[in-house]
């Protein structure tokens, strides 16, 4: 598998059959942000490379896989890469950083509910994904993790908010912790979502790699050849 082969590329007609789908009220879609800068890691890291079930896959690549492992009936990025299903940030929010990303999702499918997950999370895992998914359905707004910006279960309930903050003239609005002031979501203990899990586990699985070090870090505690 090359660094960017595409997976996991849902078509318009998947997306409106898991929306007409009485089974699914409402679907259950995945987004994967990618459109940071990654300068502080100094490469695209996206494009760093792990040991998948298949060979090497990317982090892009292993994003994806893991939102379809989750359940999500169709899984975009919100981030720029040929051969990948994409939802393009809208004109009027460019430059406003991952709300932006999130917005344009819930925008493009405004029925569905939506797990959101960044790309620099290589600990992340499926059964977190689909426990959050799970407890995050009762709520109208979703819910999230605590202590932790991502993942999150966004409902739709959650556009306006985005959109008031992408409104603002204020770039700290544009933040995540704004996102999150503003929904007031309930936020999960890693542990209650997953109680039979080692918590030095939980710790790495919901860890973010945005320097060498702190890849270089996962790298050896993963005991993988990450690349």
């Amino acid at each position: 598998m090359s660094l960017i082969d595409p997976v996991g590329i849902p078509s318009a007609a998947t997306a409106s059959a898991a929306l007409s789908s009485p089974a699914m009220s409402p679907p259950l879609f995945g987004l994967l942000l990618c459109g940071g800068r990654s300068s502080r890691l100094g490469q695209d890291k996206a494009l760093l490379q792990l040991k998948g079930p298949l060979g090497a896959e990317s982090l892009l690549q292993r994003g994806l896989r893991l939102l379809r492992e989750a359940g999500c009936g169709g899984v975009w990025l919100s981030g720029d890469y040929p051969g990948f299903a994409a939802i393009p940030d809208e004109p009027a929010w460019y430059g406003r950083g991952p709300l932006a990303g999130i917005a344009s999702a819930l925008q493009r499918y405004p029925e569905a509910r939506w797990l959101i997950l960044p790309v620099d999370m290589p600990g992340m895992d499926a059964p977190l994904l689909r426990a959050l998914a799970r407890h995050g359905a009762a709520h109208p707004i979703g819910n999230g993790v605590q202590g932790s910006q991502f993942p999150l279960l966004l409902q739709p309930g959650a556009l306006p908010v985005l959109k008031r903050l992408l409104g603002s003239s204020e770039r700290r609005d544009y933040s995540v912790q704004a996102l999150l002031r503003q929904l007031d979501l309930p936020l999960l203990a890693a542990d209650q979502l997953l109680p039979d899990v080692a918590p030095e586990v939980l710790q790495r699985t919901l860890g973010n790699t945005n320097t060498p070090e702190e890849w270089r870090l996962y790298a050896d505690a993963r005991g993988d050849d990450c690349a």
